[in-house]
């Protein structure tokens, strides 16, 4: 009896994603929650982190549920939903359904990036790159390592970051042939940042040929870009959206 109703909450669970994979429509989104809630019903511990994130975007309703939100990516979490590491983290940082821990947060954050999550390892590098108050000491360092492991996994600002430490010479040796490599690389994941860095490179002729015609290119790819709202607003806080369904990953 148990397991033929884990097993309707598992067929409930994947015909949400199959919706969500999809063209969803504020109709559809209803219709995902709705299927999400009756797999829950049903036991379904993958669902419940899908849950999570809906509400916490506001999916399928009027508004944002930060407190549910909160309530059902703590529950992910303890049952070993690991990609709910990050998702929960921006509801401890931000206060959102969840008492405001930023040290809960960066321990979140910390235990998403040791399971392998590109957004725990930027965030976590983002603590160590600013600092935060009675969590973590500013360590231009051990941002960059971090910066650099999310680089690894294909984390386009991660890898802009990296560039940037070289180019400033923070938490590494400046090295500016180094910060073009890098620049270079997170140019090619659509980093407008990097664009936009690398063609001062190209006009000024530092270390690269001058070509200003290319750095002309550049600009215009990276404004291009930021009129989409693609261009990375780093530094300016920290929010990771789930990985495992292919959402957007905002930094806010």
């Amino acid at each position: 009896m148990k397991e033929a109703k884990t097993e309707t909450g598992l067929a409930l669970y994947d015909e949400a994603c199959k919706l969500d994979a999809g063209i969803v429509t504020p109709e559809t989104e209803k219709t995902i929650l709705a299927l999400l809630e009756k797999a829950i019903a049903c036991g379904c511990k993958e669902a419940f982190e899908m849950f999570g994130i809906y509400n916490l975007m506001g999916w399928g309703m009027s508004r944002p549920n930060y407190r549910k939100a909160g309530r059902f990516l703590e529950q992910a979490s303890r049952r070993k939903s690991f990609s709910s590491y990050v998702d929960l983290a921006w509801c401890y940082y931000y206060g959102h359904g969840v008492p405001r821990r930023r040290r809960k947060a960066f321990a979140l954050y910390l235990k998403a990036a040791m399971q392998g999550s590109e957004l725990g390892m930027y965030n976590v590098g983002t603590f160590y790159e600013h600092g935060e108050r009675c969590v973590v000491r500013k360590d231009p360092e051990k941002a960059v390592f971090w910066y650099r492991e999310a680089a690894t996994k294909g984390n386009a600002d991660a890898t802009f970051k990296v560039g940037y430490a070289y180019d400033m010479g923070k938490g590494v040796t400046k090295d500016k042939k180094a910060a073009v490599r890098w620049y270079r690389l997170a140019a090619s994941k659509g980093s407008g940042d990097a664009m936009w860095n690398l063609s001062a490179f190209y006009e000024k002729g530092l270390v690269v040929r001058r070509n200003c015609a290319y750095a002309a290119k550049l600009r215009a790819k990276a404004a291009l870009l930021d009129s989409k709202g693609s261009c990375s607003l780093l530094s300016l806080g920290i929010l990771g959206t789930l990985e495992s369904f292919g959402f957007i990953a905002f930094f806010v």
